[in-house]
This record gives structure tokens, C-alpha cells and sequence, in this order.
């Protein structure tokens, strides 16, 4: 059972969780605790990343492991590496676990939004967001797309009013996929919010337009 540590959250930290919350981060309460940690896991390319969130939540005594996963692949049937950051409990992660998740389940709501800020737009793209060439057009036009495949309807359409009002970028929620794709217009200025993170963290710079890319 992990530990309790009483550290507030800065408010950095607050802008990172509200946007990896939405992407690959979760909150945990274990069977008989009372109080929740933060857990994410990321594949042996993007430890460099975990490893730059273990270190924002050094103050809840956040480590970064790496293991071999128990079950195979379906596919190929082998046994993968991932690496995990936890942290320790916090009572602030707790009354986020009770405000974001209905009976085990994520949900995107209005308090979470007020942390929400271009750096948590950036950590939720470097989680789940991809750049995506199509190579059908002439101009191969890029554009990029947010994995918000977990999410309700209801979720997502209000986080989808959020970042037009907050950020006036605007979207469209892939009805097959619950994907969100950022709508060519605002293509540009999405770019603006978040390629500076990117860049910071090296092994997801991938996910950025290159100089190959064609606009």
C-alpha cells in the first residue's frame, strides 16, 4: 500500500493533471484507503516523458518503474515493456478523483476546466494527440487529432464549447471514434499553444509538423 503525503499541489501541477487526466493519467483509490494517487504508463519510447512527470511530482514522492507486462500481446504474442509513474496519496488528488469520476468511470467536468490552461493542452496532446498526413490531397495536408475515445457524449461536448471559448480553436468529434480532430482553421494557432512543450520533451517531438511536412 502506498504512502500519504499532505503536499499541496501546485498549480502547475493542477494545469498538468487537468489536461493528462484527460489523456493517459488516472487516479486511483485502493481496496480498503481512503484517498487516491496518480498512476500513468507509457511504452519504453516515451519514458524520457514519464520521467519528466515523475520529476513535477517529486514532492508526492513520484517514482517511474519499468516492467514487463503479465499478459501478451494478442498479436504478436509476446511480453512488452512499459514504464509507470506513481505517486504517493494526496487528499487534494482525492477530492479530484471524487469530481472527475462517476462510479469508476472519467468524466470531464467544469472544476476540472478551471486548471485547464495551453500547458495542459499540450500535455493532453503529447498523451493522446497524433499529427495525421494525408497523403490523398495534393498540398498532403497535416492535421492532428485527439484520442477522446473514452469520454461520453456529454463530456465531450463540453469540453469541445471549452476550447473554442477559451482558446477559440474549434473541432469536430468523429462520431465512429470519439476522436476530436482539430479543424484545419485552427490548425495554426492550435500549434501555438502547444509546440513549446512538445519540443521540450524530445522523444515526442515526432508529433509536431517537420520542415518535410508539406502545409
Amino acid at each position: 500500500m502506498k504512502k500519504y503525503t499532505e503536499a499541496k499541489l501546485t498549480q502547475q501541477q493542477k494545469e498538468f493533471l487537468a489536461g493528462c487526466l484527460l489523456g493517459d493519467g488516472n487516479l486511483r483509490i485502493e481496496n480498503g484507503c481512503k484517498t487516491a494517487f496518480f498512476q500513468c504508463s507509457h511504452g519504453p519510447e516515451q519514458l524520457k516523458y514519464n520521467q519528466y512527470k515523475a520529476k513535477l511530482f517529486e514532492n508526492l514522492n513520484a517514482k517511474c518503474n519499468t516492467y514487463i507486462r503479465k499478459t501478451p500481446n494478442k498479436k504478436t504474442g509476446k511480453f512488452y515493456e512499459y514504464n509507470q509513474l506513481a505517486t504517493n496519496h494526496n487528499v487534494e488528488l482525492t477530492e479530484m478523483y471524487y469530481n472527475m469520476y462517476k462510479d469508476g468511470k472519467k468524466i470531464i467536468t467544469p472544476e476540472l476546466l478551471e486548471n485547464f490552461t495551453e500547458y495542459s493542452l499540450a500535455i493532453l496532446y503529447m498523451d493522446d494527440g497524433c499529427k495525421t498526413v494525408d497523403k490523398r490531397k495534393v498540398d498532403k495536408n497535416v492535421g492532428y487529432y485527439i484520442s477522446t475515445c473514452n469520454f461520453d457524449e456529454e463530456s465531450l461536448k463540453l469540453f469541445q464549447k471549452f476550447l473554442f471559448e477559451k482558446f477559440n480553436i474549434e473541432t469536430t468529434i468523429q462520431k465512429s471514434s470519439n476522436k476530436l480532430y482539430i479543424r484545419m482553421n485552427s490548425r495554426n494557432l492550435f500549434e501555438t499553444y502547444v509546440e513549446k512543450y512538445v519540443k521540450q520533451i524530445s522523444c515526442l517531438n515526432y508529433k509536431l509538423r517537420d520542415k518535410k511536412d508539406v502545409s
